[in-house]
């Protein structure tokens, strides 16, 4: 067992990729797709006592990891929440798809990244409910909160991503709207917004769509502008063709499924996120325009989508009943494990 396990099961609990929505939005995307069995899990487990109007157990903790990697006891759990796809190391660096591939070896050093992290914690929970492990219940519950947000981190396009610019953090942007949680710079008498491209993926056009959902009679109310924001999603994407296309169906070893996800963001982030809506790279500088803006949305939405049924696949397996029919890989995610 890696680094992750040794370290869960010394730290004491601390309580309390995408940036808080998005991840609350995998969180409670994922709990609805769960059986009853794994839902009762879920929740004893989890023990929240007190949850927002618009979240569930798994939304009102998906964020936890990102809290508690500023602290002390966790700040070494980091690099589990990204995959540095190392372009310095190669010749042509990663710019084209074709050419720029996720390799576990290359890009997961010391198994420290966030497609082990995954692999690692739901091994960690299977072993234990087989009885090949014992663990208390805060080692158990810091666990769960991990998985909960690194399977949300590696469906965030930038999360596996470049280590020269930092996953986007180095790339320096104008925006095409304005918001509050960005710096603003003038230029030719303009008042400009910029930020990183990375929170542009993280936070920013997230909070655009949700300041564009009709909430009446309180147009300020956050947590109804999420409930808009996440059924919209529900109703687009969370078909039974589409829960069946995204499942995991090649399965051969513990890493596959998370290194086959990692690819897949890694493509979107070459071709999405780094690329603007003519095929041109984003550089600092750049000046983002509303079409990528409206564009990206949809393939932001796709993978918060995504995020929640791999989520809650692997949820079911570990926890869930084996008949429950929405989910209908849960054989194949258990072979993962």
């Amino acid at each position: 067992m890696r680094s992750l396990v040794i370290w869960l099961c010394l730290c004491v609990d601390v309580s309390e990729g995408w940036g808080k929505v998005g991840h609350e939005i995998v969180g409670n995307l994922a709990y609805e797709l769960l059986s009853k069995e794994a839902k009762s899990a879920v929740d004893d487990l989890l023990d929240v006592e007190v949850l927002k109007e618009s979240e569930t157990t798994m939304g009102a903790v998906a964020s936890w990891a990102d809290k508690v990697r500023f602290t002390s006891e966790f700040h070494w759990t980091t690099p589990l929440h990204y995959v540095d796809i190392r372009d310095v190391d190669m010749k042509d660096g990663c710019v084209s798809p074709e050419k720029c591939h996720f390799e576990y070896k290359r890009d997961c050093t010391h198994d420290m990244c966030a497609v082990a992290a995954i692999s690692d914690i739901s091994s960690l929970l299977t072993s234990h409910l087989r009885g090949k492990s014992q663990l208390n219940k805060i080692t158990k519950k810091q666990a769960l909160k991990f998985l909960i947000h690194f399977i949300g981190d590696i469906h965030q396009p930038l999360h596996v991503s470049r280590q020269s610019d930092r996953g986007g953090n180095e790339i320096h942007v104008s925006l095409p709207i304005k918001t509050t949680k960005v710096l603003y710079h003038e230029r030719d008498g303009t008042i400009i917004p910029q930020a990183n491209l990375h929170s542009v993926w993280d936070d920013l056009m997230i909070d655009y769509a949700l300041s564009r959902q009709e909430v009446l009679p309180h147009h300020k109310n956050q947590q109804k502008r999420i409930m808009l924001f996440q059924k919209s999603i529900q109703n687009k994407f969370l078909t039974p063709h589409f829960i069946s296309h995204v499942a995991c169906k090649k399965v051969r070893g513990n890493v596959t499924c998370p290194s086959l996800w990692a690819q897949e963001s890694l493509h979107l982030a070459l071709t999405e996120a780094y690329e603007d809506e003519h095929g041109a790279q984003i550089i600092s500088g750049t000046k983002l325009s509303m079409e990528y803006y409206t564009s990206r949305l949809e393939i932001i939405q796709q993978q918060l989508a995504t995020a929640a049924v791999r989520l809650a696949n692997t949820l079911e397996a570990i926890y869930g009943d084996p008949d429950h029919i929405i989910l209908e890989t849960r054989s194949q995610t258990l072979a993962l494990l």
